[in-house]
């Protein structure tokens, strides 16, 4: 594996030269920079994110927690974040909890001692006991799926009335008129 050093080495320039090719951290003449990036394609280079983290105090690295990670919608959902995530040069570590609030709880405590830069989830249940460990820390996150009104926190969730409001007009206007509703838990 190739590093700066060897970068430099190639296109005649300073290690700085390349970091500031790499980072886009500050303007490099036209020539300098085709010749640094001809020499990261010849050496097949690629940054180490751990150091540049280190250095931005940022892993460009989230995590998302899902209930059930083989269920449709949060199978999508996850699909959804990584796509984005990857776009903007974030990676992204998953985590299911298979509905189990211990596994939760874990999962949330191995994302923090890797010092994620963020933290997506969908609570278990209710009864989620994880809200407290992630208020306390200086890791942003957002609950999708499951909130509280007299939550101060923040959300992403659907509204289920107006969503069933909306199916149950689109069946009547089909003509249906014997309409049943099966739910999760009240």
């Amino acid at each position: 594996m190739s590093s700066m050093k060897d970068v430099a080495q190639l296109a005649g320039v300073s290690v700085s030269t390349v970091s500031r090719v790499v980072n886009n951290t500050a303007s490099v003449d036209s020539k300098t920079r085709d010749r640094v990036l001809e020499a990261i394609e010849s050496l097949d280079f690629s940054p180490n994110l751990l150091a540049k983290g280190l250095r931005s105090r940022s892993g460009y690295l989230i995590g998302l927690i899902v209930p059930e990670i083989v269920h449709f919608t949060f199978a999508s959902f996850i699909n959804a974040t990584e796509e984005t995530a990857r776009a903007l040069g974030i990676s992204l570590i998953v985590g299911n909890t298979r509905g189990d609030a211990a596994v939760e709880e874990q999962v949330i405590t191995d994302l923090l001692s890797r010092s994620v830069d963020g933290i997506v989830f969908s609570r278990v249940s209710d009864e989620s006991r994880v809200l407290d460990r992630l208020t306390g820390t200086s890791v942003p996150f957002v609950v999708i799926d499951r909130s509280f009104d007299s939550e101060d926190i923040p959300t992403v969730v659907l509204n289920n009335e107006a969503a069933g409001s909306l199916a149950a007009s689109h069946l009547v206007s089909l003509g249906h008129t014997e309409i049943a509703c099966i739910t999760g838990p009240l």
